[in-house]
């Protein structure tokens, strides 16, 4: 049950079956970890028993006896303290990566400041640099980065290198918008210079590569002249396809309308022309400097926007940046909170265990001493009795945050949170500074089973 669970995690991939894998594995881990302390332990003993070799000597004679005794009665609890062990680190760990990450999300969501779109009518790219220079000069504020492009998306299902149609297909993970640009516009963005015949096309995806030397887009079949490794307005990871966009960059205007009829034709669409005239127009700018200090700057120049024909809407990524911040602070208040709480659980469990076991164990070790057991013998076995009962969970917490953090990786990726190297760090350092703080709560609880035990 256990290694079903791992194995889940270990596979998973960040898709649409990510949210489920996620609870399913996390419930095999549960079940198969109380097993494993209830049954596992107690056969582990039993086997050590039987070796004579071992057994039959002073200490491990009273320890193995004490342990086998103690795990009988103390499978649950153990179980609880491992399981209750993983969830503060997993919790920690994934509120310290999203803090420390959070400027790479915000890059990686938002980059460009503010996304103007246009339909049934367009700006010229002279106009639009023309308004920028006058706001530069009066705010202070330069352009970082300012690109004008046209885009025809089409939603799709994609079968190898298939392109077809989405009707009464269940499995979603499959199914991407492909956006149309011409050459144009795609070397004015990329700063490129590129040539295309009629029958070649450039790839680019924002997610896995497509990795095939032709595509076929709803029966028109392309070469593949290059698969772009990057593309500013979607930035790429390599290891998701989740919420992935195909961009299509075809030589010109006629060959997109081509691809894009094989599509409406496909999908039953009537009005063609008006179809065919449906693409957006996208005037996108980067500013300089603090999102504080541009907000004058892209209030001014969204006013200047909406005045031009066919303006439909404005998506701000500084204001949407605010919003994630304030989102995401949020995710951070409530992981603290629960890590915090589950650590009280911990400590709970661990300090009321080491007091009814005190109880308990008191006139065992008073037997002891009256056949000859010295103070310090007795204390010894104690102590390794004790330590390996509060060690074992701390072990197991130890394995299923190996495990878990392959899935915990992707659950991060829905949050476009994507740098790996910091969530192998603060696994690292939180799993040894609770291992830290772990050993010091057993030790304090400890005492207290001690002066009860004297």
């Amino acid at each position: 049950t256990l290694g079903i669970g791992y194995r889940i995690s270990i596979k998973s991939e960040l898709n649409s079956a990510i949210f489920m894998d996620f609870f399913l594995a996390v419930f095999l881990v549960v079940i198969g970890t109380y097993l494993l302390f209830t049954s596992g332990s107690i056969v582990f003993l039993r086997f050590l028993k039987r070796k004579k070799r071992i057994y039959y000597k002073p200490k491990n004679f009273i320890t193995i006896s004490g342990m086998l005794y103690r795990m009988k009665k103390s499978a649950a609890s153990l179980s609880n303290l491992c399981i209750f062990s993983t969830m503060v680190i997993i919790t920690l760990v994934c509120t310290a990566s999203l803090y420390l990450g959070m400027d790479g999300i915000l890059q990686f969501s938002f980059p460009y400041d503010l996304t103007v779109h246009y339909r049934e009518g367009k700006v010229s790219r002279e106009e639009v640099l023309k308004e920028l220079e006058i706001l530069e000069d009066k705010y202070g504020n330069s352009v970082k980065r300012m690109d004008i492009y046209d885009e025809l998306g089409l939603s799709s299902h994609k079968e190898g290198n298939r392109f077809v149609l989405q009707e009464g297909r269940y499995d979603y993970q499959e199914d991407f918008s492909v956006k149309f640009l011409t050459l144009d516009d795609y070397n004015r963005v990329a700063n490129r210079a590129l040539s295309l015949n009629e029958d070649e096309v450039l790839v680019y995806c924002s997610g896995r590569n497509f990795g095939y030397s032709s595509i076929d887009f709803f029966g028109k079949e392309f070469k593949v002249k290059e698969e772009i490794s990057d593309f500013f307005p979607a930035p790429k990871e390599n290891e998701s396809d989740f919420g992935a966009e195909y961009f299509v960059v075809v030589r010109d205007q006629s060959i997109r309308d081509l691809c894009a009829g094989a599509w409406a034709e496909e999908n039953g669409v009537e009005d063609m022309k008006a179809f065919l005239n449906s693409e957006t127009q996208y005037v996108r700018i980067l500013l300089e400097g603090a999102d504080e200090e541009k907000e004058e700057f892209l209030t001014e120049f969204s006013a200047w926007c909406g005045n031009r024909p066919g303006f439909t809407r404005i998506d701000s990524g500084v204001e949407d940046r605010k919003e994630t911040v304030a989102m995401y602070g949020g995710l951070l208040f409530i992981g603290v909170l629960f890590g915090l709480i589950f650590f009280m659980c911990l400590i709970l469990i661990m300090y009321y265990k080491q007091i009814s076991e005190g109880y308990e164990d008191r006139n065992n070790f008073e037997i002891m001493q009256k056949v000859g057991m010295s103070d310090k013998e007795i204390k010894g076995t104690v102590s390794r009795q004790i330590l390996l009962v509060f060690a074992l969970p701390l072990v197991g917490a130890g394995c299923h945050t190996a495990a878990g953090m392959f899935m915990v990786k992707g659950l991060m990726g829905v949050l476009s949170l994507f740098d790996y190297r910091l969530l192998a760090g603060c696994t690292l350092g939180i799993t040894a500074l609770f291992a830290v703080v772990y050993g010091i709560s057993y030790l304090v609880t400890a005492r207290t089973y001690y002066k009860i035990v004297r």
